[in-house]
């Protein structure tokens, strides 16, 4: 099943945003960062539900706080540790009250990151100790998941830019960004991967490995995705404007009975041409 994202759409209320999408004809709706809290916003979304015959999933800073913070849920700043946690239970709660399956959200950071420095430089002065990260992330997730009900979770790798890692070809600042973190994770908890394949792409060269040998593994693994195109340096977020583009991406691999979710920012021209590329693609099968 093939989802657009909330974060396609440049305006600052997501009522706004998706009935911009719902309006360009799309139905299925992933709601994610991007816009700010406001009154009402949950009632938007059900009108627009029941106006458009929409289907929604909710992924990591979904819904909007009414104070921004960093989701940082392996943090060992114990204020923000459980300000994520509650919000990952909030956003959990609001998938049940609109009829969203499925809620995904990011690995952890091994610091605390300014509002600021995502998707930026990050200064890596306070690092914590990674073990500690890990075991305070498996905690978090373990209880996350122990609440989540009816609603299906999934864990998304992060992205290692050239200007959030320490140096290149050096240690990534945050949890789960290569094949090795995936399966070492799995020995630790038992959890659904979301797989970020522009995420990927960037992580790789960034830390000096081979992307397909580390994509095919966890592509195999991942029956949930987010798709857009990089020039593999940032995760820039681009549409597709043609199939080979795509295929740059996910190698010679099939994803039929995949659920995707395309995140392009570059308008809704693009996001249509994107759409109609991926839709061919995964009906035709596999690149050359």
């Amino acid at each position: 099943m093939l989802f657009v994202s909330s974060f396609c759409s440049h305006k600052n209320k997501i009522g706004e945003a998706v009935r911009e999408l719902a309006q360009g004809g799309f139905r299925s709706i992933e709601l994610s960062g991007g816009t700010g809290y406001y009154a009402g916003y949950e009632d938007d979304l059900l009108e627009l539900k029941a106006q458009y015959g929409l289907s929604y999933n909710v992924h990591n800073y979904f819904p909007p706080p009414e104070a921004d913070f960093v989701f940082n849920l392996g943090s060992l700043d114990d204020a923000i540790y459980r300000k994520s946690i509650n919000h990952a239970l909030q956003a959990m709660a609001l998938c049940r009250r609109i009829g969203a399956e499925n809620y995904s959200f990011h690995a952890a950071f091994y610091m605390d990151p300014d509002e600021n420095e995502l998707g930026h430089e990050i200064n890596a002065n306070k690092i914590y100790d990674r073990r500690a990260v890990h075991q305070r992330f498996c905690e978090a997730y373990e209880q996350i998941k122990r609440q989540a009900e009816e609603v299906t979770i999934f864990l998304e790798n992060n992205v290692c830019s050239q200007a959030n890692t320490l140096a290149l070809c050096s240690e990534p600042l945050g949890m789960l960004v290569s094949a090795q973190d995936y399966f070492e994770l799995k020995e630790a908890i038992d959890f659904q991967l979301l797989l970020d394949l522009g995420h990927l792409r960037v992580s790789m060269r960034s830390l000096c490995l081979d992307y397909q040998a580390n994509m095919a593994p966890m592509l195999a693994e991942a029956q949930y995705l987010h798709l857009s195109y990089n020039n593999g340096v940032s995760d820039q977020h681009l549409g597709f404007s043609q199939r080979e583009e795509l295929c740059e991406i996910t190698g010679p691999h099939r994803l039929d009975h995949k659920l995707i979710t395309l995140e392009i920012r570059e308008g809704i021209d693009k996001l249509n041409r994107s759409y109609a590329v991926l839709s061919d693609f995964v009906a035709d099968g596999e690149c050359a």
